[in-house]
């Protein structure tokens, strides 16, 4: 019973040895900790550093930003840079909150003490796992030498509750990455810009945009189809709404009044502006 999280897929092993070398990496291909064991992810020792030291004192951390940000690099950047530091263990995208006595039953059974913490990693947390996180994060509070990072979207972040138990730790782009970046690619001839600082400026701080801007890959295209989809499957019409509205106007070279947009949609402006700014917070829609 002590095993069963880890039989049942909630919770896995990381694994430290296994690198993985992906061709296609520098156009936007989600981090996975085989990249960064195979160098493929660019060290980030600035914010590594930070979020470490903040882990260490707080053992609760989630990593926020709009997709693309770089957020799932860092965690794994965090997570080898500590990997002797403590026993990991990855929570799957696939576990949901009724799966919490099954993680907290399993750390229990592993005696965590100071020589031998546990560390938890949980890639993704946003809307069906949220409760999830929020239930381990009170749980495990209890716990000393329990340490929990995660990542998370920042439109998601008003959907967990009791955000007092963790810190937060804002990703962004920052210029040393950014031209690191393009010289690699540069090198490899993956990528026709003569410098990287104008692409830079275009991306709005999001590390998935500026693989896109620099390579034209078909990463960013795809992720912003996920986050169509997941709309849909939310059931998120307000949202479906805003975007269908403004994407056909602003493709166009246009410009969309607030005000108008909601009375157009027969949206309440109480309904609107909660919509309206999920939509800005994952650069799904820009506000001027």
């Amino acid at each position: 019973l002590i095993d069963e999280a880890l039989k049942t897929g909630v919770l896995d092993v990381v694994d430290f040895s296994t690198e993985i070398i992906d061709q296609d990496f520098y156009r936007g291909v989600k981090s996975k900790l085989g990249h960064v064991l195979s160098g493929q992810v660019f060290p980030r020792s600035g914010e590594t550093d930070l979020v470490i030291k903040i882990l260490r004192e707080a053992r609760q951390i989630l990593l926020i930003g709009p997709s693309g940000a770089g957020k799932s690099g860092l965690l794994w950047l965090i997570s080898s840079e500590m990997s002797s530091w403590g026993r990991w263990f990855e929570i799957k995208s696939t576990a949901s909150v009724s799966d919490a006595f099954l993680i907290v039953r399993f750390v229990r059974s592993r005696q965590p003490k100071a020589g031998s913490p546990i560390m938890l990693a949980m890639d993704e947390v946003s809307t069906h796992n949220c409760e999830l996180w929020s239930m381990l994060s009170e749980q495990l509070r209890a716990f000393s030498d329990v340490y929990l990072v995660g990542t998370a979207r920042i439109e998601d972040l008003p959907l967990i509750p009791s955000r007092s138990a963790f810190k937060t730790f804002s990703v962004m782009l920052d210029e040393r990455l950014a031209q690191s970046l393009w010289e690699t690619l540069s090198a490899s001839n993956m990528t026709s810009w003569s410098h990287w600082r104008e692409p830079f400026e275009k991306c709005d701080g999001l590390l998935l945009e500026y693989t896109h801007i620099l390579t034209q890959g078909g990463r960013l295209s795809s992720v912003i189809g996920d986050q169509i989809r997941q709309r849909e499957q939310e059931d998120r019409h307000d949202e479906l709404s805003i975007i269908r509205i403004c994407s056909a106007v602003c493709v166009n070279g246009g410009e969309v009044s607030v005000s108008k947009l909601f009375r157009g949609l027969n949206i309440p402006c109480d309904r609107g502006k909660p919509a309206l700014t999920r939509l800005l917070d994952e650069h799904l829609v820009r506000e001027s």
